[in-house]
């Protein structure tokens, strides 16, 4: 028996429901990967860099940017059971932080956590590589 990878209707793919203007469930979308990780380190109180070897560049897609992203899933490859949240994730050459550019060598992967806590905690579970999914 074949297995049901999403909710369909008239042949569309549904991602969110709603009862009246409430949100009562919303659909995890892969976005992305990044792999081969080297050296995260914190840039801000709330943001991380990572250097990167390989990735789905299409984690910079227009419909998952800053502002349109509700929340960022990020799981661990290596062991599913380490999942973090951030608010935004994105893979480029250069991070704005209040006004500033931080440049890299080469491809980063930049991510923008809620709380500094939640930060650390990335930090402190750090692995090579991970898969990225938006709500």
């Amino acid at each position: 028996m074949a297995t049901r990878e999403g909710i369909y209707v008239g042949g569309k793919d549904i991602v969110e429901r709603y009862v009246g203007d409430k949100l009562v469930w919303s659909k995890w979308i892969r976005i992305g990967s990044a792999r081969s990780i080297n050296s995260p380190r914190s840039l801000n109180s709330t943001t991380v860099s990572m250097d990167i070897n390989n990735s789905s560049r299409f984690i910079n897609h227009p419909r998952y940017g800053r502002g349109k992203t509700k929340k960022v899933k990020i799981v661990d490859e290596n062991n599913n059971s380490n999942v973090f949240f951030a608010k935004f994730a994105f893979i480029g050459d250069r991070y704005e932080s209040d006004g500033a550019y931080l440049y890299g060598l080469g491809d980063h992967c930049f991510i923008e956590f809620e709380t500094e806590t939640d930060k650390n905690v990335f930090l402190n579970n750090k692995s090579q590589n991970y898969t990225f999914y938006i709500r």
